[in-house]
């Protein structure tokens, strides 16, 4: 029925787990899509052909529109309403139903950024190795040695479980390491890097940005409230 309708023009959209409705009806396929982020390892292992990003709020691909968790449906009708009249006027309604117009992000709210490896993967996950190794930032070349593999078949798999590139998980385990410190830590932001083994602060900064849509500083305002 929902690709029936899709097929005839028009256009779907989802919140939560009803992404696993249209991935299911094969509407996702070689689409970014979004969901709850608590369900990113069971999506990617059960709809390996889909782009998930469940670091985002809403993934708008035209004619397919999906949304994170229960209250991303507010995200996503905002978004609608701004992509077919008006930002302002999803501004005003935002305004008006206590909700932000223009969130994101929901890595912010997730309990782990760098997700564990799709339920029957083909790699038997290296987090544990990884999280003892933040400072130093192996390369991939040694997350393969530890995993005995070649780096071309390392690289393959690793993005067939995590949904990433090596390089790109170890940004976000230190950026989900930052993160927990920042609520815990009363250590300025500067020494909590450095305690990292962060070197480029400049670069990691634009990362920890990109991935919360907040600057460290940002954050630390927000989770003392």
């Amino acid at each position: 029925m929902v690709k029936r309708q899709h097929v005839r023009g028009a256009v779907v959209a989802s919140s939560c787990l009803g992404a696993l409705t249209l991935a299911q009806a094969g509407l996702l396929e070689r689409r970014e899509a979004t969901t709850h982020w608590s369900w990113a390892g069971y999506v990617r292992g059960r709809y390996p052909r889909v782009a998930w990003n469940t670091r985002r709020i809403v993934c708008d691909q035209g004619t397919v529109i999906t949304a994170a968790g229960y209250l991303a449906t507010v995200d996503l009708a905002l978004h609608i309403i701004a992509t077919n009249s008006s930002r302002a006027l999803a501004h005003e309604l935002g305004r008006m139903m206590l909700a932000a117009s223009a969130r994101q992000h929901q890595s912010i709210y997730a309990l782990r950024l760098a997700d564990p490896a799709a339920a029957g993967g083909p790699l038997s996950g290296p987090e544990a190795w990884l999280d003892g190794r933040l400072r130093s930032a192996p390369t991939a070349a040694e997350m393969a040695n530890h995993c005995n593999m070649s780096l071309r078949s390392f690289h393959r798999r690793f993005r067939e479980a995590y949904g990433v590139t090596p390089r790109k998980y170890l940004q976000l385990k230190r950026v989900q390491a930052v993160r927990q410190r920042l609520g815990e830590s009363r250590r300025s932001i500067g020494q909590i890097l450095a305690e990292l083994g962060v070197s480029d602060v400049t670069s990691f900064r634009r990362v920890f940005q990109r991935e919360l849509g907040c600057s460290p500083a940002e954050l630390r305002r927000r989770l003392r409230g």
